[in-house]
């Protein structure tokens, strides 16, 4: 019975009007994941830079007393006056010793310095993709509780998505891919299953692999007329003077596209070019 009246409450057809009246209670957490997990361009968590740091600075300070103590407690052990103990093995010493580390301080620091860092190595969102997120919220009457909603306003915002894009994959996506709607509909991919076609209607979902192989195309077609248009041009100048500024020109403007459309160095490409 319960999962009948779950089905009606999916499948009841809902007006503009309650959407905009109520975001909060028909669209909210439930459509804002399907909407983030459908791209990465759509989704960016919080990194908590002081919040880290002020833990790690509070455990450091646990572990640098108990490090104080363990050696005031290694001290008395060599007094003359106390118990032989063979300070040169550690299955000589008391646990009673080491009492002050069964709250596994140093462990936990260690885990959670090793989790900030693996933080720290994320890329930063992209501000597209914060964009993204601000724009949904806006076109969607804010379903999101503001006070939780002012997370994306944070700057310590990172992306989890699992490759970072070039200059130019995000030039096509930005300038040619949206305006056009996904090239008249060439790259448009379909929003994820389930999703509330009145909630996604202002959203235009591109498929990664299509625009990548597009961007590698005019990448290589770019490339490629770079060195071979001044062997031409070569065969038409005849100074010396004007030789050279052809062959310069041409070989900034490839590096230049290089850089800006692959995700290598310049010194790296460079060094490939010169090789």
């Amino acid at each position: 019975m319960a999962q009948a009246v779950g089905e009606d409450v999916e499948s009841q057809c809902l007006t503009q009007e309650e959407l905009d009246q109520k975001p909060w209670k028909y669209i909210g957490y439930k459509e804002f994941t399907k909407y983030a997990s459908s791209d990465d361009d759509f989704f960016a968590l919080r990194r908590f830079d002081r919040v880290h740091c002020r833990l790690l600075l509070m455990l450091q300070s646990q572990v640098a007393g108990m490090g104080i103590e363990l050696d005031i407690m290694v001290e008395r052990l060599s007094q003359r006056d106390a118990v032989d103990i063979d300070n040169g093995s550690a299955r000589q010493i008391p646990l009673s010793a080491y009492s002050c580390w069964r709250g596994c301080t140093a462990k936990s620091g260690n885990e959670l310095l090793c989790r900030y860092t693996s933080l720290k190595a994320r890329p930063k969102a992209a501000p597209k993709t914060i964009t993204n997120i601000k724009t949904w919220l806006v076109n969607n009457n804010h379903p999101i509780c503001p006070q939780e909603a002012a997370s994306f306003d944070a700057r310590d915002l990172i992306s989890l998505a699992s490759s970072p894009k070039s200059a130019f994959r995000r030039l096509v996506e930005q300038h040619l891919l949206g305006p056009t709607r996904g090239l008249f509909g060439i790259f448009r991919h379909n929003p994820p299953l389930g999703a509330n076609d009145r909630v996604f209607q202002d959203t235009h979902h591109g498929s990664d692999d299509q625009v990548d192989s597009f961007a590698s195309v005019i990448i290589f077609i770019s490339a490629t007329t770079m060195l071979i248009a001044p062997l031409w041009i070569l065969t038409v100048v005849n100074t010396l003077h004007q030789k050279l500024a052809t062959i310069t020109t041409f070989l900034v403007v490839f590096l230049a596209i290089l850089t800006w459309g692959t995700l290598s160095k310049p010194f790296e490409i460079l060094a490939a070019t010169a090789g």
